[in-house]
């Protein structure tokens, strides 16, 4: 089964031949998690680096990478068991706009964010493939935890 994750979802699966797919990461960061001898993956788009009010955060948590790298986490860990330290953790997105004029910067704020969260719980990330000026979309297969990155320019 093909589970396509759109902007602040989240799928995890354990069932061989399953596909978790996202697409057109620019500014959004998408985390994937994949534990090698349970044979489970998960994966989870993010828009923005945190909500401004706790009904926010509340009503969408999986929208905002303080709050839904947790309930990835959390969620894979409740469903699966096994340690979160043996987590293939691999991150994706957090493109650079081609605006000059880009104040608010999300993309790089996004990832900064993954990156201090997963730091504070002392969980390793093996691999990284964020900013520049490119959307990504990714296909990732329960089996053996593969994530196909298909990457275009990200034009005006």
């Amino acid at each position: 089964m093909d589970y396509v994750i759109g902007i602040g979802d989240y799928a995890i699966s354990q069932t061989r031949g399953d596909c978790l797919k996202t697409y057109a990461l620019a500014s959004c960061v998408a985390l994937t998690v994949y534990h090698p001898m349970l044979k489970a993956a998960g994966m989870i788009h993010m828009a923005l680096p945190s909500p401004n009010n706790d009904l926010e955060a509340r009503a969408r948590p999986a929208y905002y990478v303080t709050t839904g790298i947790p309930l990835l986490l959390n969620l894979f860990q409740k469903e699966y068991g096994g340690s979160v330290k043996e987590l293939v953790i691999k991150l994706f997105g957090g493109a650079y706009s081609v605006n000059e004029d880009d104040y608010f910067r999300i993309g790089m704020k996004n990832v900064s964010i993954a990156h201090q969260i997963l730091a504070e719980r002392h969980i390793p990330m093996m691999f990284e493939e964020t900013g520049g000026y490119i959307s990504r979309s990714l296909i990732m297969a329960t089996e053996k935890g593969d994530v196909k990155v298909i990457a275009y320019p990200i034009t005006i």
